[in-house]
């Protein structure tokens, strides 16, 4: 009787643990989408505020504190991006390639500090 009992919860286990497989790979793949989608909206935060800090690109100097690290690059012109999305930054140029959270805004120039 206990070898009948311990074959039937062995089952059991096996069934739920075989669903709790497929939910997981379900939800893998919508994590996937939800994390792309926040990095997309991220980047155009971070563009908007550089943008917003560069406005009629003036002769003070403005730095930003991002509250996350973004990626520049400057060839063939300003970008910023986070991981597969990125957002040029049209009319800017930028001195520096790095990554960071802090960005310096200074007469159309962007750096990365």
């Amino acid at each position: 009787m206990k070898g009948q009992v311990a074959l039937e919860t062995l089952m059991v286990l096996a069934a739920v643990s075989g669903v709790l497989f497929l939910l997981m790979d379900n939800y893998a793949d919508l994590f996937d989408v939800l994390m792309d989608g926040l990095e997309k909206k991220k980047v155009e935060y971070a563009a908007s505020i550089i943008r917003d800090a560069g406005r009629g690109c003036t002769d003070s100097t403005i730095t930003v504190e991002l509250p996350y690290d973004v990626a520049m690059s400057c060839s063939p012109a300003a970008e910023i991006k986070i991981g597969e999305h990125g957002e040029e930054l049209e009319g800017m140029r930028c001195n520096n390639e790095g990554k960071g959270r802090r960005v310096k805004v200074s007469n159309c120039v962007v750096e990365i500090t």
